[in-house]
């Protein structure tokens, strides 16, 4: 009978309404503390894909800046840059002036040594246009 005894005592405390408001508030804790690490893990996961889309884009920004440099190591790479920056020509070149209008004047190209030849006066009656 003693076990009997114990059993009711048991059954009596588990059912008196302390015991369920306990287990009740126990539960919401616990079960509030679960969804807190569960919206966490979704921010860790959504920062960690924006990592690594910020990796790849950083990778592609260095594949093309090592694009660059392995250009500008070759003498030919340098004119060219140097080309597209800076309106830059050669000794000996000539350089070619292009005008998009509907008058039908000649487009001129002119060297730096036949500029030199012609007098000052040839100089501004050609940029006149006559």
């Amino acid at each position: 009978m003693r076990n009997g005894n114990r059993m009711r005592v048991v059954r009596r405390i588990l059912s008196s309404p302390i015991t369920i408001a306990l287990i009740l508030v126990l539960v919401f804790f616990l079960g509030r503390a679960a969804w807190n690490m569960h919206k966490t893990a979704e921010l860790a996961q959504s920062k960690l894909s924006q990592a690594q889309a910020g990796l790849e884009q950083l990778q592609s920004q260095q594949a093309d800046l090592s694009a660059a440099v392995n250009s500008m190591s070759t003498q030919a790479g340098i004119e060219a840059e140097l080309r597209t920056k800076y309106p830059a020509v050669k000794p000996g070149e000539s350089v070619a002036v292009i005008v998009d209008n509907s008058s039908s004047t000649p487009v001129s190209t002119a060297t730096p040594s036949s500029e030199q030849s012609e007098s000052w006066w040839g100089r501004v009656m050609q940029d006149i246009g006559l």
